[in-house]
């Protein structure tokens, strides 16, 4: 006989149908959305969402009492979905508010830093718009005192303009002072450039003068052509000072000078003084030609050497006191020599009965 068969396994305890969970979960899910909807918080766009999954839902218990397993996971991906696009609004929403509140903090900064500014911009407009009106601003040519006009208008303009708005304040005076910082500084470049040529025409002025002057003495000492140097006139020139820091006496100082400024002789004014040396005894109209010589100039020549004399004598005093009679020792230096200039050109004028000759070695002395 065949083998008994093994006795049948023990049957295993109930357990819930698969579904049960599902439509559990949907179950939780319908109350869900049907509380959304009843609430009716939502948006147009999710209102209509919601509704929908509310459908699909619905269906998921169509059918049959357990339900159909795949309309049962169709609800719930469908209610994922829908509560997916919840969250992305909600972050949205909170992300706006965010910003707004940003906005809001940055306006707030902005009205703060404008009250802050305004006292200050408001002074430095009124300050130049007196500096422009007060009628020593410097405008020069017809298109400066034009713009100088407009810069005037446009800072009165931004002063009396968006009482009630602060930041707009601010900008109208920020744009104002920015055409008054632009004129003023094309004026003080005008300015600059003028001081320097009129520096420029001064110094070439002061050149030909010292150069004039040496080249008079050049025959002189070169003590007389070193008092020169130490006038007051020349106190602070920069070709002077250096002919006196040089020291040297190999040649006349004109021609050192002239050697350091090349274009100095070549000026109207540093023309040769021989060839214009004026000559006193030639008669009126005669072009030289014609020399008078009259006993008035004779004692005219007389009196201006008598004259020499006595401030020769006066000078050569105060030289010999020296510091001693209370003089500072660039002043007795200054005396000794001008006394060694006179007694070279004393010494011309009783060399020579010439009148001429004796009349051009005064002019020297000049």
């Amino acid at each position: 006989a065949a083998p008994a068969s093994p006795p049948a396994a023990a049957a295993a305890p109930d357990a819930a149908s698969p579904n049960e969970a599902l439509m559990a979960k949907v179950h939780e899910v319908q109350q869900m959305v049907n509380r959304l909807i009843h609430l009716g918080s939502l948006s147009g766009d999710l209102m209509e969402e919601a509704k929908q999954v509310k459908l699909v839902v619905d269906r998921a218990f169509d059918g049959s009492v357990g339900g159909n397993a795949v309309r049962l996971h169709l609800a719930i991906r469908t209610y994922e979905d829908f509560r997916d696009h919840l969250e992305q609004r909600a972050a949205a929403l909170r992300g706006a508010s965010a910003a707004a509140a940003v906005r809001q903090m940055r306006a707030d900064e902005v009205e703060n830093k404008a009250h802050a500014l305004l006292p200050r911009l408001e002074a430095n407009a009124r300050r130049i718009i007196e500096h422009l009106t007060d009628g020593h601003s410097g405008a020069a040519e017809a298109s400066e005192a034009e713009e100088q006009r407009q810069v005037v208008g446009q800072l009165q303009s931004a002063l009396a303009a968006n009482p009630g708005n602060p930041a707009a304040r601010v900008l109208a005076l920020h744009g104002a002072l920015e055409a008054a910082q632009g004129l003023l500084a094309k004026r003080s470049q005008r300015l600059a450039a003028e001081e320097e040529r009129m520096r420029t025409e001064i110094t070439a002025q002061r050149a030909d003068e010292l150069f004039r002057l040496l080249k008079q003495r050049r025959n002189l000492p070169m003590a007389t052509q070193v008092a020169v140097l130490r006038r007051k006139e020349f106190a602070n020139d920069a070709n002077a000072q250096a002919l006196l820091r040089a020291g040297r006496t190999d040649k006349p100082l004109y021609e050192q000078l002239q050697a350091m400024l090349p274009t100095v002789a070549a000026h109207p004014a540093s023309a040769d003084t021989s060839a214009a040396r004026k000559d006193h005894l030639a008669a009126a109209g005669s072009e030289g030609r014609v020399h008078i010589v009259s006993s008035r100039m004779k004692n005219a020549v007389q009196t201006m050497a008598a004259n020499l004399r006595r401030a020769r004598q006066e000078l050569a005093a105060i030289a010999a006191e020296g510091s001693a009679g209370g003089r500072a020792a660039a002043e007795v230096a200054q005396a000794r020599d001008i006394v060694a200039g006179l007694d070279h050109v004393l010494s011309e004028v009783g060399g020579t009965s010439d009148l001429q000759r004796q009349l051009d070695a005064m002019d020297e002395m000049e």
